[in-house]
């Protein structure tokens, strides 16, 4: 390069990745601020902290649903006798697996709406996995979940029912 702008030489050479990004000019000095290095090692950087982030949020959402299948378990295992645990079971895959009404479930097993009501228990249920959640986030996050929080979260633990019943193959067999 002999300097001449005119010469139809490239005053810098090099990918463009290499070239610094710059956001500001200083008037009164001339020079240019708020310059930091692209390229190849800042993207390689940005890909490891995203990889990172969606590792960890991966991490998180593993234990979380951890916490509630065993919460899960654990509630229907107190239902009683395990004719009455396999019921429910049955019961609570045809309402979150396959969106049956209680009302729809009552005819399908040939029995009472109420007898079903008293049997899936949803708002215990509910306030069981709640209460095992925010139990988690206390000793693992170190937070303790408000109370607003913990009743917000009703649609997010209905949402995770619906999915978690939704992935299982076949619904338990059960004696009625």
């Amino acid at each position: 390069m002999d300097g001449n702008l005119c010469s139809g030489d490239p005053i810098i050479s090099g990918s463009p990745d290499d070239i610094p990004q710059c956001t500001g000019w200083e008037g009164s000095s001339g020079r240019i601020t708020g310059c930091s290095p692209r390229g190849k090692a800042e993207s390689l950087l940005a890909q490891l902290i995203n990889e990172e982030e969606q590792h960890r949020q991966q991490s998180r959402q593993e234990q979380v649903n951890s916490v509630l299948v065993a919460a899960l378990d654990s509630h229907i295992c107190q239902t009683g006798p395990e004719t009455q645990r396999l019921l429910r079971q049955r019961m609570l895959q045809m309402h979150y697996g396959q969106g049956l009404t209680q009302e729809e479930i009552a005819e399908q097993l040939a029995i009472s709406q109420s007898k079903v009501s008293r049997t899936l228990k949803l708002r215990e249920l509910n306030k069981a996995l709640l209460l095992a959640l925010a139990q988690w986030g206390k000793e693992k996050l170190h937070k303790d979940l408000a109370p607003n929080v913990l009743n917000s979260m009703g649609t997010s633990i209905k949402a995770w029912l619906l999915q978690h019943y939704g992935n299982l193959d076949t619904p338990p067999e059960t004696e009625t």
